[in-house]
């Protein structure tokens, strides 16, 4: 790791290739950071922390070198191994966000600082914008001032970086695989806390972490499923997309199908990692395991409630509107419309004082006759002529 620190100093990099140094220094730079970054991702070091700080005074030379060179910077960064180095150190910089030490996420926001000026080099020497080469440069930027005044606890630093995370308004390729990276081991994380809770107790904070981040990041890939597939790299911000969003959201839930096993194993072979991982979310705010269903009903709660990203909003109410409405089917409501009409004196209004108890009670309503009686309608229950009791 120091030696190649060494070979990243500026001067050095110079005696890489003296006849083509840029687009050298593209070439090789780019594949050494993708190799780290790639290892980073994989979880395969185990001191991270402080290879991320190696990977800091790398990327920090490597604008030096930039800089010396800005008249023709960008010579040579054509190559799909730049772009595939600078995919993996975004993917490898949001990951380190939801790590439980705090002294690796604060070194992985400020990275994105000189993320940010790579960016701003690029942009002189090419005359762009900079959303082209960086679409959440604004939210970057702000990473990285959060990690200079950030001294407090590790609770208040991870309710900053989901509130910084839903404000990531471009789906890229970075966010996006770490949003799919980091929801394939939370499905594994969540099996084994359920299945082996005394195993994962120091791990606890982790998991936390990693749905919260889900939670916060959810949008952004939401609205990448929402766009046509293209080599563009810059969209516009979800704010000017969000009623095409509510499309994708309908048409995602309108999928599955509430009230039959059948279906539902069919559509959760269809839904999308977002949906199932919203599904999985419901499914544990009413987790009964002994051990640990009050830790993880909680904490679902608590980051359902405070970091989801309002864009998924609806795609949540939508699926919580199925799974209730599966106890109201419409086979289950033709048998109490039924029994309601062989039993009439069960039904009847009992006016103030009539009763045993002295107080009216209301015909029974069934699921749906609420909403036609507010709205003016004759709600088909007892009554109505073509009900005849003795059935």
């Amino acid at each position: 790791m120091e030696a190649l620190l060494v070979l990243h100093l500026p001067e050095t990099i110079e005696l890489w290739n003296p006849q083509a140094p840029i687009e050298t220094f593209w070439d090789i730079s780019s594949l050494v950071l993708f190799l780290i970054c790639k290892k980073l991702i994989g979880h395969q070091m185990v001191n991270s922390t402080e290879v991320l700080k190696w990977l800091r005074e790398i990327l920090i030379c490597r604008n030096k070198f930039l800089l010396k060179n800005k008249e023709c910077a960008t010579q040579g960064s054509g190559i799909p191994i730049c772009r595939q180095a600078q995919t993996k150190l975004e993917v490898c910089l949001y990951m380190f966000l939801w790590s439980p030490d705090t002294e690796a996420v604060l070194v992985a926001m400020s990275c994105f600082r000189h993320l940010c000026e790579e960016a701003d080099i690029h942009c002189s020497a090419n005359e762009v914008l900079v959303q082209i080469i960086l679409p959440n440069y604004a939210t970057f930027t702000e990473f990285a001032s959060v990690s200079n005044i950030m001294a407090t606890g590790r609770f208040t630093l991870q309710k900053r970086v989901m509130a910084l995370l839903r404000r990531i308004e471009h789906p890229t390729a970075g966010n996006t695989e770490a949003w799919e990276d980091t929801h394939a081991k939370w499905e594994q994380d969540t099996k084994q806390i359920l299945n082996f809770p005394k195993n994962k107790v120091e791990d606890g904070q982790e998991w936390i972490n990693m749905t919260g981040f889900l939670c916060a990041l959810g949008g952004v890939c939401l609205s990448q499923h929402s766009k046509p597939c293209g080599p563009t790299t810059y969209s516009p911000p979800m704010s000017e997309r969000k009623y095409s969003m509510v499309s994708v959201c309908v048409c995602e839930v309108s999928n599955a199908a509430a009230g039959a096993s059948a279906t539902c194993s069919s559509s959760s072979s269809t839904e999308t990692p977002l949906g199932r991982f919203l599904d999985r979310l419901l499914v544990l705010l009413v987790c009964g395991h002994e051990r640990v269903g009050l830790h993880v009903r909680t904490n679902v709660k608590e980051l359902l409630g405070l970091e989801l990203s309002p864009v998924l909003y609806h795609m949540l109410f939508n699926k919580l509107r199925n799974s209730i409405g599966s106890f109201f089917d419409t086979q289950a409501t033709r048998c109490l419309r039924q029994h309601v009409a062989c039993h009439p004196d069960e039904n009847q209004a009992v006016p103030a004082g009539g009763g045993d108890d002295g107080e009216t009670r209301r015909p029974v309503l069934l699921p749906g006759d609420e909403v036609q009686e507010q709205a003016g309608g004759v709600p088909d229950r007892l009554g109505d002529g073509h009900l005849q009791p003795g059935c």
